[in-house]
């Protein structure tokens, strides 16, 4: 029978699962904004200046998206032990590791599409760097960075490869409660805790495919939104 018990026991205050959604609701929160600011940042050095080496800082951002989840969890375990065991940290750096290529990827789109003539012609009229940024840029890049945001929140909040590795029980997050419940036999807890995770995902996905629809960006990253693309 159709029963709301097993969400009732979600929300109980001295249960774990109310604590992993927290977790997981904080960390993917952080990941998206660190993402964010590193992304535009390395995506303005990329298209916007001619530093040396800024062909390297795309190769390295993108070469940590080819990894698979458990190697790099584990190669992040093995460097970062001793500092942050047991620590949230320890979890967001994988995780903006992982997620901060989509970021980038976006904003160097949005960029490429954003006439450099604008910034240009800020700067002839008088404003300084951080004019043009706050005025001229971001406001062009605002598409690139909801959707970042958005895929970037789901993707970190449904991680499960990397997170089973490193989190501990006073860190777990919604997903590694869900492999706990399977592991124990618990089917039913199992199921509502991976209803509220599809839930969580299934709306910022679908807000990242309404401003897709709108901007027409990038065929691949339509990909991610709508799901195929597999966890590495």
């Amino acid at each position: 029978a159709m029963t709301m018990k097993n969400f009732e026991t979600l929300i109980d205050p001295s249960f774990p699962v109310l604590a992993a959604i927290r977790h997981s609701l904080s960390l993917a929160s952080l990941t998206v904004v660190i993402c964010l600011l590193l992304g535009v940042i390395f995506a303005w050095i990329v298209e916007r200046t001619s530093l040396k080496g800024r062909g390297a800082i795309a190769a390295i951002i993108m070469l940590t998206y080819g990894f698979p989840a458990m190697i790099f969890a584990i190669a992040i375990m093995l460097c970062y032990l001793k500092f942050f065991y047991g620590t949230f940290t320890i979890l967001l750096i994988p995780y903006v590791a992982k997620n901060l290529p989509i970021a980038f990827t976006l904003f160097v789109s949005g960029l490429k599409q954003a006439a450099p003539e604008l910034e240009e012609a800020a700067h002839v009229a008088g404003a300084g760097w951080k004019q043009t940024m706050i005025h001229v840029s971001l406001p062009l890049l605002k598409s690139s960075a909801w959707v970042s945001a958005m895929l970037i929140f789901a993707l970190a909040l449904r991680e499960l490869s990397m997170s089973a590795i490193l989190t501990q029980p006073r860190t777990a997050v919604m997903s590694t409660v869900v492999l706990g419940f399977l592991e124990t036999g618990a089917v039913e807890m199992a199921a509502a805790v991976s209803l509220v995770i599809v839930v969580l995902c299934l709306v910022a996905l679908l807000l990242a495919k309404a401003v897709f629809r709108e901007r027409g960006l990038p065929r691949v990253l339509k990909r991610m939104a709508d799901g195929r693309t597999a966890d590495p």
